[in-house]
């Protein structure tokens, strides 16, 4: 599998024609710098500040993906109060995301039915 790289970008940064053409490239995902301080954090629980628009939801899916293409065994879980509420946003994002980049369309296999996400090649969920 091709190694797929995380990109800090900024507001600052996001509208450079260098950074631009780096996010062109299917193995490249631009993700907020802000968060990739917090990246490989092995801590349990935490607790991620941000406004709104901040994509700290976006991040951590991404984040997940990348964990459960990763060679050691990953099981995550992404929860919200109602079970409606997980399918039309962070079980949807996940989607979206993968959508996204084909490298990661490719690798997932979605059951809708049980809002569950397998990578193909390492059976994490």
């Amino acid at each position: 599998m091709t190694k797929i790289v995380t990109l800090g970008v900024t507001s600052d940064n996001l509208n450079s024609p260098v950074i631009q053409d780096y996010l062109k490239k299917d193995n490249v995902i631009g993700v907020p710098d802000i968060f990739l301080s917090e990246w490989d954090n092995q801590i349990p629980f935490q607790i991620w500040y941000g406004s709104r628009y901040s994509a700290k939801s976006y991040t951590k899916a991404i984040q997940y993906l990348l964990l459960c293409s990763g060679e050691q065994y990953f099981r995550g879980i992404f929860m919200r109060y109602a079970k409606v509420a997980v399918r039309n946003s962070q079980y949807q994002l996940f989607k979206d995301v993968c959508e996204m980049k084909p490298i990661l369309k490719d690798s997932f296999r979605f059951y809708d039915s049980r809002l569950e996400i397998v990578h193909l090649e390492t059976g994490n969920k």
